[in-house]
């Protein structure tokens, strides 16, 4: 604009001085004064000329400038942005590039209890997947959530962050896109509208992606990240079929000396763990338990609750895939768990082929139906788990001891073992809460061995269990080597100190054992048993050998030990682990051997896990059984 004006003016002059030099020859002729005047004006219109011709060069220098300033500026600007993608630093976007970019959010890919998201290409080209927050005070705090949480990851099976927006009440997370969708729609059926599915080898390799993912969330970023919402529909699948979780709305950071965090339930129904229901407080093993029913919804290709109908009543009932895979795994079903459209392709063939996957999934359903303690971590049951089938030799080192001294005056120590596939930290923790201020509690954490039942899959282990049945075979060199152990954890304490030992599961089945040793004086090997029990418990376990006591308690000193000896049995009526008749018929095997203080103490729907009524039953058993100062 202004070099259009200033070319006007320069013409008006031009124009003006050409008009006066006319004028002048008119009136002047050609005299003195006409051509002073001619020259004045020549020469005006001259320095016109050369003002419009250096204002020209000026104004085409000028553009060039300002050409290619802008140009090194876009270069600049998309350096910069290709170097925050490298560092994996977000990008603040404009409201407007995400709308130019998505094409006014017209395509929908997805929508969750967060938020929706669709489909868009930035201007370099990149495709993405933008993700809108719904919900003003939720979305608020799921969106601070997730942005802290991917920011600072970096991993091949974790989606990529490109960069978020945050106007007013309008908030969008970018995310890298994924083309294949998530995992639901590739192992249930019916979910896929142009039909297919997973084969069994990109489900075994999604499963190993997976476990990845948490791993790294769990133990190498420098605040535990937990997921909190581990489920097919988080699991993303690139052009390779290979996993990439996704939604970390949920995500919770937990600092590395936090074992455990309370915070509000959330989640999906059928992937939650046993702790959010039971308000205890959550841990990276709750995401283990999610995994876990993952597992088993890949093996079998349906959802872990799905609703029936009764053929002969016609009425809808819930149906709990886990609790089928406990009962066909038991009868050595195998085959009936597995989605029939993998058996049908011929992908599937014969049993050693599916327990590759199914055995640590289902040793996984085991562990993570034990107590809000028993779950494995990431790093046990994760990448290790699903990508190691080959079986160990026998382990005889113990691993790490965890003591809880008492707060008060020191008058009983109790041994208290763990489940199977736990460690004495996850027990030591709940122990430390208890109301005992007068008990000294030591936690060893079993040996890691080969279980039988699990076709040789590793996990820590008290002993090795063959079947979970009344006629399963017992480990009595196992059952042994546990029960010695225990009584060497015990044999240093002072004289006046009353001793026990107590457990879960299989830690109730060690303990329940060492009761019978003491009794007898000795251990199944022969060897004399060395610790005098004041108090045995055994909790959601089971008595080995509980048929060769028969004949063994006839002594008269044998008799006074059985009866002497204080032990206290719970178990619950809804424990799908290790069966509710199990615990009751293994008290009722107690008392009819002579071991006359057996309490037996059952409790309504409890499954395999413990709760507060159990606990305070416990202590207040102890304390009365002990004699313990209040």
């Amino acid at each position: 604009m202004e070099d259009k004006k200033a070319n006007i003016i320069a013409t008006l002059t031009i124009l003006s001085l050409l008009l006066v030099i006319i004028a002048a020859r008119v009136y002047l002729k050609l005299s003195k004064p006409f051509y002073l005047l001619a020259g004045v004006d020549i020469s005006l219109i001259l320095a016109v000329f050369c003002f419009l011709v250096i204002r020209s060069r000026y104004n085409r220098e000028r553009k060039n400038l300002e050409s290619r300033y802008i140009s090194e500026g876009r270069e600049l600007r998309i350096e910069y942005s290709f170097l925050r993608k490298v560092a994996g630093v977000p990008t603040k976007f404009k409201l407007e590039d995400l709308e130019e970019a998505t094409d006014g959010f017209r395509v929908q890919i997805g929508k969750g209890g967060s938020g929706s998201v669709f489909k868009g290409v930035l201007k370099d080209g990149s495709q993405v997947a933008v993700k809108r927050i719904e919900g003003e005070e939720k979305g608020e705090r799921e969106f601070r959530s997730e942005v802290a949480a991917i920011a600072s990851v970096q991993h091949k099976n974790l989606v990529r962050l490109y960069g978020y927006s945050s106007v007013n009440r309008y908030r969008f997370l970018v995310y890298e896109y994924i083309p294949n969708s998530s995992l639901d729609v590739w192992i249930f059926p019916g979910k896929r509208r142009l039909g297919g599915c997973l084969t069994w080898d990109q489900r075994y390799q999604v499963a190993i992606d997976v476990a990845k993912a948490l791993s790294y969330l769990h133990n190498d970023c420098r605040s535990k990240i937990l997921h909190l919402d581990v489920k097919p529909e988080n699991i993303l699948l690139d052009e390779d079929y290979r996993a990439v979780v996704t939604d970390f709305g949920l995500s919770k950071l937990v600092a590395r000396d936090e074992s455990r965090v309370v915070t509000e339930i959330r989640g999906t129904c059928g992937y939650l763990a046993p702790e959010w229901l039971l308000e205890h407080g959550i841990s990276e093993k709750s995401d283990v338990y999610s995994y876990g029913i993952v597992l088993l919804e890949m093996i079998g290709g349906r959802r872990s609750i799905t609703r029936v109908e009764n053929k002969r009543t016609k009425k809808k009932k819930l149906e709990y895939f886990p609790r089928i895979v406990n009962q066909k795994m038991r009868e050595r079903r195998v085959m009936e768990i597995v989605d029939q459209r993998l058996i049908e392709a011929k992908e599937v063939g014969d049993e050693g082929q599916v327990m590759k996957l199914t055995l640590p999934s289902y040793s996984l359903r085991v562990l993570l139906l034990h107590s809000i303690a028993c779950h494995p971590t990431m790093s046990l049951s994760g990448a290790a788990a699903v990508g190691s089938s080959r079986n160990l030799k026998r382990a005889v080192e113990f691993g790490k001891t965890h003591v809880v001294r008492p707060k008060g005056k020191h008058q009983a120590t109790i041994v208290w073992l763990h489940g199977l596939g736990d460690n004495g930290s996850s027990w030591s923790q709940i122990l430390e809460t208890l109301p005992l201020p007068n008990i000294k509690w030591i936690c060893p954490t079993a040996p890691s061995q080969p279980i039988s039942l699990f076709g040789g899959f590793p996990s820590t282990a008290w002993f090795d269990v063959v079947d979970l049945t009344e006629n399963g075979p017992d480990d009595v060199e196992g059952l042994d080597v546990a029960a010695a152990h225990v009584a060497n954890l015990l044999a240093n304490e002072p004289a006046d100190i009353k001793l026990g030992v107590g457990g879960f599961s299989m830690g109730a089945g060690t303990s329940l054992y060492s009761a019978t040793c003491f009794a007898l004086g000795k251990y199944g090997n022969g060897n004399p048993y060395p610790i005098n029990l004041s108090a045995v418990i055994g909790l959601s376990g089971w008595l080995p050998c509980a048929k060769t006591l028969t004949g063994k308690l006839e002594e008269e000193q044998i008799k006074n030990r059985a009866a002497s000896l204080p032990i206290l049995v719970c178990h619950g009526k809804g424990d799908d682990v290790v069966p509710f008749k199990f615990g009751e018929k293994s008290s009722q095997a107690l008392l009819s051997h002579g071991f006359k203080k057996t309490t037996f103490k059952a409790y309504g729907a409890l499954g395999h896990y413990t709760i507060p009524q159990e606990t305070e039953d416990v202590c207040a058993w102890l304390t009365s059984t002990l004699g313990l100062e209040g």
